[in-house]
């Protein structure tokens, strides 16, 4: 196989994965979780599609979005981080609600 038939190879995978990704992590309720994803680039929400739902490392993430892996590493600790302090600001809005 030539470089250049697997390169076409990765990317139509890559598209598939994108349209799989968009249609999965559209969110289409109100929740927290929906509301940060929507918010996210349409990258990140790949990168987050690609390792909780297709369960692929971030090598393998690397590779079909051409990136380094320390870039998908990277940007999945700020995902993450960014998902931490959500869910802590919103927790911390609900308690104040609830008090008064």
């Amino acid at each position: 196989m030539t470089n250049d038939t697997l390169f076409n190879i990765i990317i139509s995978l890559r598209r598939t994965l994108i349209q799989r990704c968009q249609s999965t992590l559209s969110p289409q309720s109100s929740d927290l979780l929906g509301t940060y994803i929507s918010h996210l680039s349409a990258c990140d929400r790949e990168i987050l599609a690609l390792t909780y739902l297709f369960h692929l490392s971030s090598n393998e993430i690397a590779m079909v979005c051409q990136l380094s892996e320390s870039t998908v590493k990277r940007r999945l600790t700020m995902i993450r981080y960014r998902l931490h302090a959500a869910i802590h600001a919103h927790n911390k809005k609900q308690e104040s609600s609830d008090v008064n």
